[in-house]
This record gives structure tokens, sequence and C-alpha cells, in this order.
């Protein structure tokens, strides 16, 4: 890959030394400009990108599935997709005993909830999902995780609105 110098100014400091650039990204929604996101090889820099929309990924326990959607009903989020999944973390698997053997499982069943959101519900949902996912108090190995991604494009498919006003 070639590499590109490039000079970065940052509001109120003036013109930055040049980085070597690996991305570049432009990024615009109709005629509004949104901002460019550029991936230096020493960290990131944000010139502006605002997304008005995140994708909220959330892997947690099958058996805590009834007390997040009423949680996330609590917070006015309605609308959410649940894949059945496996995987591990912390807990490496667990040991099953069937017909007299001992077998080592390492996949464990998980449910991955999928949550599109305008960025005023990021925060109520991922509080409604902790709310709903923790084991007790404390909460516990096992419990899930939660990531939250930049969604840049939404489209209702039936009527072909576009943006926040799709989710």
């Amino acid at each position: 890959m070639a590499w590109a110098g490039v000079r970065l100014v940052r509001p109120g400091r003036g013109i930055s030394d040049e980085f070597q650039v690996t991305k570049f990204h432009v990024s615009s929604y109709g005629d509004r400009y949104l901002g460019c996101l550029i991936d230096l090889r020493l960290g990131t820099w944000n010139l502006g990108l605002e997304t008005v929309m995140k994708l909220i990924i959330a892997i947690i326990q099958p058996g805590k599935l009834e007390a997040v959607k009423t949680a996330l009903t609590e917070v006015e989020v309605f609308r959410l997709t649940v894949v059945d999944c496996q995987g591990f973390g912390r807990q490496k698997g667990q040991s099953e005993l069937y017909r007299g053997h001992e077998y080592k499982v390492n996949l464990l069943r998980k449910v991955q909830l999928q949550i599109a959101v305008n960025d005023d519900f990021v925060e109520p949902t991922i509080n409604a999902i902790v709310k709903g996912g923790r084991s007790g108090k404390e909460g516990q190995i096992g419990d899930g995780k939660i990531f939250v991604l930049p969604m840049d494009e939404c489209v209702r498919i039936r009527t072909g609105e576009r943006g926040k006003e799709a989710i």
C-alpha cells in the first residue's frame, strides 16, 4: 500500500505535522456534508464525522432475554432483532456428561440482540441491556458484551425513507 502525506488542521491549533494516511473516508448524507475520518498510522482522527444513528449489538445469556426485552420496553425501545448464536469468552466452555462420558463443550449458547437507534437512545438502551442482562448486583463472567457501532445509513424498504426517520 502506498502512503500519502497529508497536513491536518486542528481547530485552534493551526497546521499540524505531516502524517501518513492509511485510509481516507468522506461521508455525506444527501446534500449534507458529515465530515471525514482519517485513519492514521498512529491513531484515528475524527474530523467532524457525526453519525446520527448507532447499531447496538449485545450478546447476552439466553435466560436473560425476557428481562432485557422488558427493560428495553421501559425505555421505549421496541424494535430489535434476536439471533441465536454460540461462542465463549472467559468461560472457555464447560464440561458435560452424556451417557457416562464427559465431553468438553467449547461453544456456549448465547443470544445476540441487534438494535438500531438514534443517538438520543444510545445510553438508555445500553443501561436497559445492562439492567436486564446482569446476574445479581455485581454481575458474573458470561453475562455478555455490548458493542456500539456507527451506522451510516438505514433504509426502510417499504417507503424508501432514509436515515434516522427510517429507524
